[in-house]
């Protein structure tokens, strides 16, 4: 009973955070939030307005990297981003699928991993399993 509690208080916020916190125009803020919901945010990591994250308690984000403006953060599986990192505005990083070969169409989850001095461009989309490694640069 209680587990069901915090959980629909947790969605609750997490409703709260892509509704309307993560529009407020100080990173500070938006930051503060996120590490309410459970983020592992580095202290010179900047998360830019309208970025959606769903389930950020399980996203990690290293020194000096960014998510930019109207990305898609879908951390149910796990995302873990580097130190000095740069993802673009439109992006979407998608830790979900569901199987096509089952006829229940089952749902799985699968980690992102982005290495350091990584650049993800604008409106790229990175899948459940994938690594980008270091340096490397993701285009659309």
């Amino acid at each position: 009973m209680l587990h069901k509690i915090i959980s629909r208080i947790y969605q609750i916020c997490l409703f709260i955070w892509n509704t309307i916190i993560n529009k407020i125009p100080i990173n500070v803020v938006r930051k503060f939030f996120l590490k309410l919901l459970g983020a592992k945010l580095s202290s010179n990591c900047v998360i830019f307005r309208r970025c959606e994250i769903i389930k950020p308690l399980n996203l990690k984000v290293g020194k000096s990297s960014s998510i930019g403006w109207f990305t898609l953060v879908d951390a149910r599986g796990g995302i873990i981003i580097g130190e000095n990192v740069t993802i673009a505005s439109y992006c979407k990083l998608i830790t979900a699928k569901h199987n096509i070969e089952d006829p229940m169409f089952s749902a799985g989850e699968a980690p992102i991993v982005i290495e350091d001095y990584a650049w993800v461009c604008t409106g790229s989309t990175i899948l459940c399993g994938v690594t980008v490694g270091r340096g490397a640069v993701v285009m659309a």
